[in-house]
């Protein structure tokens, strides 16, 4: 049985721990672990509003939405940060081509989105090299910029779809899930562009046993 003059510097031993944990936990961006450390010790974190504030822009930065959601949870702090910071934040997003963090961001921060051009065409063309054609979709519902894409462009891509299937085809076959999934993007393709094959991926297509009749191209 533990003395009862040493129960008051246990606790305090057993708070200094977990508040370590709590600040390595910070710093690595583990809510979820501050979250079940709190459920069992009942020991809150003891963070500074200053600690608190960058790990909200750093998760923003990241495009960790649902992270400053649960710091928020945890620390009881609202987030306090300039409508420049969250611009900067939306247009890094928009670059790499993710407007569901953009729609995350838009929904905790409040603040409407403003996009530059240039940032908004990087996130097409990333978009589109990866025939994210949904995902353009929704990067256009936030900004007046419409994707524009040159013909090279748009053949290249029918090109290197048209490769790969070749190229697994000619190293032992296709998985079903891949072959309808390439398919699937000359479809989306065209659907997006309105702009069929050239002659040569015209022939590739044949070459890889797709009629391009079942696509509506003629």
């Amino acid at each position: 049985m533990i003395p009862k003059e040493n129960v008051a510097h246990l606790q305090a031993e057993l708070d200094r721990d977990v508040q370590f944990v709590y600040s390595r936990c910070l710093i690595s961006g583990s809510i979820d672990i501050v979250r079940g450390i709190m459920k069992v010790t009942k020991v809150r974190p003891d963070y500074t509003e200053g600690e608190v504030q960058l790990m909200y822009r750093n998760f923003l930065r990241q495009g960790s939405v649902q992270c400053a959601e649960d710091l928020m949870k945890v620390t009881k702090v609202r987030p306090a940060y300039t409508e420049k910071f969250v611009q900067e934040c939306y247009n890094k997003h928009a670059r790499k081509g993710l407007p569901i963090v953009i729609k995350r961001m838009l929904k905790f921060t409040g603040i409407e989105p403003k996009l530059e051009r240039e940032s908004v065409e990087k996130g097409y063309a990333e978009l589109f090299e990866l025939h994210g054609f949904e995902g353009i979709y929704d990067l256009m519902k936030f900004t007046e910029f419409r994707p524009e894409f040159s013909e090279e462009a748009i053949q290249e891509n029918y090109h290197w779809t048209l490769e790969f299937m070749a190229c697994r085809g000619s190293i032992g076959g296709m998985h079903v899930g891949d072959a309808k999934m390439h398919r699937k993007n000359i479809k989306e393709l065209f659907k997006f562009t309105g702009r069929p094959p050239n002659a040569e991926n015209m022939k590739d297509m044949k070459r890889c046993g797709i009629d391009p009749k079942e696509f509506g191209m003629e």
